[in-house]
């Protein structure tokens, strides 16, 4: 979320003149909602599919944040926020793909989660959903 925010940030100081263009563009990179859309399925391998997506946008939003930062904003620090966040976002998401490239797809809901069954509360009071991923 701290990356969408930072990308509105950086994105209002661009010219008027990139409307249509290179700011549409950097705000339509939507890397958190294609990873809650993919874990909204509960299926695995669509999840991983949408991760998948959600890097093909990392990669185009750091690569806009690089031509807005030639081009318009130098050493805005909106831009360098930007680019940081989203070097640790793009490694996490890419981290995140090997590891479920590298587990099985048939592997059962932890046990705690089955003996508590869906809707359990854990000692925090938070609510969690007992419903694993799918292949």
């Amino acid at each position: 979320m701290d990356q969408a925010d930072l990308t509105s940030l950086a994105t209002a100081k661009m010219p008027a003149s990139e409307s249509y263009g290179l700011v549409n563009q950097t705000r339509r990179a939507s890397v958190a909602a294609n990873i809650a859309e993919g874990y909204a399925l509960r299926n695995r391998a669509a999840y991983l599919g949408h991760l998948q997506i959600a890097a093909g946008s990392q990669a185009e939003l750091e690569s806009e944040t690089e031509i807005a930062r030639r081009r318009f904003l130098g050493s805005d620090s909106s831009v360098q926020k930007l680019s940081d966040v989203s070097g640790r976002v793009g490694a996490t998401l890419n981290a995140l793909i090997r590891a479920l490239q590298a587990s099985p797809f048939d592997r059962p809901p932890s046990t705690a989660m089955r003996s508590r069954g869906a809707g359990a509360q854990c000692r925090a009071g938070a609510q969690h959903s007992a419903v694993p991923l799918t292949a």
